[in-house]
């Protein structure tokens, strides 16, 4: 028979039933097995703690000690006007400190703190040096801006010259002549103006070249550049367009200058041929035999040229400064130029350079000017744009 076994526990008595002993005793000799007691789970447990207790944190907060202020102290002289050694004992005078507030202080030295607004709002006087020397510095520059006011002014006038100017005016009170004795006659401002209407509202060739002066010699030239003008019906001149005598040579002509309903500007040339007033088509359009694209490009010979002339500044070895005198001409309507060149010292650049120069007798001197000239090729190796010179024909570009 098998013992049994339990749950170890040495404070346990041994589990042994009646027939295990009966059992066990009859066996001399044998050993013993002593098994632990059989524990419970009563036994197991903890001893009971008393349940009537509570546990309280109480949290107290540490006086706070604040400092006791310090009061402020003040190191001061007794006696301010005596801080010198004592000669006879050799010592300096007793340092005394008392309180000292802010107040005291504002109070006992308020100098030292308004010192510096005692001076606002007061003005002071500069030294009388200072005072003449900006006198003048202001009259300098005061006299200098004048100066150069009329210099600028003067060169403004200069280059707003009309390009008529070098023509002569036909002024009836300075010349002592009246426009009846002109060989425009008398009503030439109504004859040109009604003939500039009929002109500018021709639709064909046919009905303009009655108008224009030597349109037999022109007739061709007028066929191939002839435009319509389109003005509306019944356009005439108006009032405010200007209506200008002048007088080249022998020669007397006139211009209506204005602008066309399309603001466009325009310029026509009036002389008068057998008695009957005529417009000058070739001065009207500047016309000429190369036109100035074709200039520009070095194309042609040249021929005769209508344009505005000025000095110019561009020289070349082929042109060199030393030898030649150096011009820009400008096209009728001043959208393009050119370089001409006449040889220094030769009778068209002394044509031409004294229309810039001022003589003995104060006159006008001229930025540019209307010119006709007949112009030739330049040398080989030249610029496509420079041109010689051959001869000047004329002021304007009215043929006299």
């Amino acid at each position: 028979m098998q013992p049994k076994f339990s749950d170890s526990n040495p404070d346990a008595e041994p589990d042994f039933t009646p027939a295990d002993a009966q059992e066990n005793a009859g066996k001399a000799g044998e050993k013993k097995l002593f098994l632990p007691p059989r524990w419970t789970l009563e036994s197991r447990l903890p001893s009971p703690v008393a349940q009537d207790f509570e546990i309280r944190v109480v949290e107290e907060e540490a006086p706070v000690e604040e400092p006791e202020p310090e009061p402020v102290i003040r190191l001061e002289v007794q006696n301010p006007p005596d801080l010198r050694l004592n000669s006879a004992a050799g010592e300096p005078l007793p340092v005394v400190a008392r309180p000292l507030s802010e107040t005291d202080a504002l109070v006992e030295e308020p100098e030292r703190i308004y010192r510096d607004g005692e001076s606002w709002g007061n003005s002071k006087i500069p030294p009388l040096r200072w005072i003449l020397l900006t006198a003048g510095l202001v009259g300098l520059l005061v006299i200098t801006a004048i100066l150069l006011q009329l210099k600028l002014q003067w060169k403004d006038e200069v280059r707003g010259k009309s390009f008529f100017s070098g023509i002569e005016v036909v002024d009836q009170s300075a010349k002592g002549f009246a426009v009846g004795n002109l060989d425009l006659g008398p009503n030439s401002e109504a004859e040109g103006r009604d003939l500039f209407a009929r002109y500018a509202a021709a639709k064909s060739v046919d009905q303009v070249l009655p108008m224009i002066r030597n349109a037999t010699l022109l007739e061709d030239k007028i066929r191939a550049a002839w435009k319509p003008m389109n003005v509306p019906p019944g356009w005439t001149p108006p009032n405010r367009t200007a209506w200008t005598f002048r007088k080249a040579g022998d020669r007397d002509f006139a211009f209506l200058g204005g602008m066309f309903p399309n603001f466009t500007p325009f310029t026509m040339y009036f002389v008068s041929e057998n008695g009957k007033l005529q417009i000058d088509w070739e001065a009207s359009t500047g016309f000429g035999d190369s036109s100035f694209a074709d200039l520009n490009a070095g194309v042609g010979k040249g021929g005769v040229i209508r344009g505005l002339i000025s000095n110019g500044n561009l020289y070349t070895a082929n042109f060199p400064e030393s030898d030649f005198q150096c011009f820009r001409l400008k096209s009728p309507d001043r959208e393009s130029l050119i370089w001409v060149y006449a040889p220094r010292k030769s009778k068209e650049e002394e044509f031409i350079s004294k229309q810039f120069r001022p003589g003995a007798i104060p006159g006008e001197v001229f930025a540019e000017f209307p010119v006709t000239l007949r112009l030739a090729p330049p040398l080989e190796g030249s610029l496509k744009n420079q041109w010689m010179i051959r001869e000047v024909l004329h002021i304007d570009w009215v043929t006299p």
